[in-house]
């Protein structure tokens, strides 16, 4: 079986993608663009731990109706953002 890829060597222009590369990625470390932003996440921690205690609340004074889908619909949108914190 032959290659998978065919290879070509290096030229010019593959050279200048590489240099653009590490031009952008210095002046966005240089400009502290990858910070953490740990106030931010603080802030939304703490309005989804809210928003959950909230549901739950909720979901506590509906007892047996209906109405709870809507809520386990909002937990259902609560749980998915700490998993995209957590992630």
């Amino acid at each position: 079986m032959g290659a998978i890829r065919a290879t070509k060597p290096r030229t010019a222009e593959s050279v200048n993608i590489t240099q653009s590369y590490t031009t952008v990625s210095q002046s966005v470390k240089r400009d502290g663009l990858l910070g953490r932003t740990r106030w931010f996440y603080l802030g939304l921690t703490t309005v989804l731990l809210a928003a959950l205690v909230g549901a739950g609340f909720g979901f506590v004074l509906l007892g047996s109706s209906w109405f709870q889908l809507l809520i386990a619909g909002a937990l259902g949108l609560i749980l998915t953002q700490f998993a995209f914190i957590a992630h």
